[in-house]
Parts: structure tokens; sequence; C-alpha cells
């Protein structure tokens, strides 16, 4: 276990103590292992799915985005996003709010892979270094 993934094992404790019952919209073209239930209809009628953050069991290598990119990614980088399916998580750090994305399924992994790739483009064009959001 590296430590990226004990803080974020105790980070999601934290937050399922916390809020124990999260909830999002239903999309049945964009399901997720995060999915717990069957989707209901909350008062105004709209289909919610309540959701919690879920270990994952294989973790992406991110060998594509490494080939594309033609450096390796970090593996904290790696570490990070192949940790928990997950929807964002909202929290608060020392400097300030933080919204904290993760993957919500397979779909959403690929979707990483290609906007990091456009996001290394655009770092080249500016001549600043390759950051990875998160």
């Amino acid at each position: 276990m590296t430590s990226v993934t004990a803080a974020l094992d105790a980070f999601i404790t934290r937050y399922l103590e916390r809020f124990p019952a999260i909830y999002d919209v239903y999309d049945s073209e964009w399901r997720s292992p995060c999915e717990l239930e069957a989707p209901t209809r909350d008062a105004s009628g709209v289909e919610i799915v309540r959701w919690q953050p879920v270990k994952r069991q294989f973790a992406d290598d991110f060998a594509g985005l490494e080939r594309a990119l033609e450096f390796p990614i970090h593996p904290d980088v790696k570490a990070y996003y192949g940790a928990y399916w997950s929807g964002g998580l909202e929290a608060t750090a020392e400097e300030g709010h933080v919204s904290l994305l993760f993957l919500w399924n397979a779909e959403d992994a690929d979707r990483l892979t290609e906007n990091l790739i456009g996001h290394s483009l655009a770092k080249k064009r500016a001549r600043s270094p390759f950051t990875v959001f998160f």
C-alpha cells in the first residue's frame, strides 16, 4: 500500500462517516460500480441513485498515456486514480475548499487519458511543465 492509497483510505473512511448516504442523478448510460442500489425518484420526480466510493480491484497501468506523452506517469498519480471508483468528493483543506476528482467507471478512465493528453499538449504550447489534475 502506498502513502497515497493509505491517505485516500483514511479520507474516504472519514468522508463516509460524515456523509453515509450520497445521491446523484441516475444515468442509465453512465453506470458505475459505486452505485449501491436501483435508482429511485426524488420529490421532484428526478431519478437518483445512492452511491459511495468503492475500492478498485485492478488499477489502470497508464501505459497508453505514458506512450502518448513519451514520459512516465508518477506512481502517486497511478495510485490516486487506481485506488477507488467514485464520483467527485468535496473537502476542506488548510488552503481552502477542494473538489477531488475520481474515476466513475472504465469509460471515465479513457476520458481521463484523453483529457491528460490534451492538457499535456496545451502545457507544451505554453512551454510549461506537465501537471496532473486531481
